[in-house]
């Protein structure tokens, strides 16, 4: 029989058990705390403030220019990488599989759902913390750019952390871990939908 024909173990009613409100609030949790981070640096960047009068510091700031830049592509690519991956039909059955992860008194009782949505929680959270590092590296840059009171003549260090942050901002509001958008993702697994 060919196994596109097959059966599958899953049903509607799995995904709907894998995707309860009180199973994707931690993932919404974690999601929500790196896109707080991610904001408070750049509010802590922009309440530097210039360390002296003569501008300085230009070779450190695009070093770590262009580190945050190489960091917020590789970790992009690695964050979708990791993330199909961690999101396959074998995945998601090696979790219910593997024993859970956490205090004990919950490892002994945890079932098949609690252990999907700690992995879907696990990818989340890979996924967005590869997509920070490097925006938080660019910002990084410009906090040494109004420290070193570069930016008074050369404005335009200001993109190289907005930029990256930016994206990273509106990339990470736009794959909020809804209810709805784990749903689809553990269909296209375990459903092949």
């Amino acid at each position: 029989m060919n196994k596109h024909h097959k059966k599958s173990r899953y049903s509607a009613e799995d995904i709907a058990r894998y995707t309860t409100l009180e199973r994707i609030r931690p993932a919404q949790f974690v999601h929500g705390a790196f896109l707080v981070s991610a904001l408070m640096i750049s509010i802590l960047t922009f309440l530097s403030r210039p360390q002296g009068l003569a501008p300085r510091g230009i070779g450190l700031v695009q070093i770590l220019g262009i580190v945050g830049m190489l960091v917020w592509v590789v970790g992009y690519v690695v964050g979708f990488w990791v993330f199909k991956k961690r999101t396959t039909k074998e995945a998601f059955e090696a979790a219910i599989l593997a024993p859970f992860r956490g205090p004990s008194a919950l490892a002994a009782q945890a079932t098949d759902a609690d252990k999907i949505s700690q992995h879907l929680r696990k990818a989340w959270v890979v996924r967005t913390g590869a997509w920070e590092a490097g925006p938080v590296i660019c910002m990084l840059s410009v906090q040494v750019a109004i420290q070193g009171n570069l930016l008074s003549s050369n404005p335009s260090l200001l993109s190289t952390g907005l930029v990256p942050m930016a994206a990273f901002l509106g990339l990470s509001l736009l794959t909020w871990p809804t209810q709805k958008r784990q749903a689809e993702i553990l269909e296209k697994a375990l459903l092949g939908k």
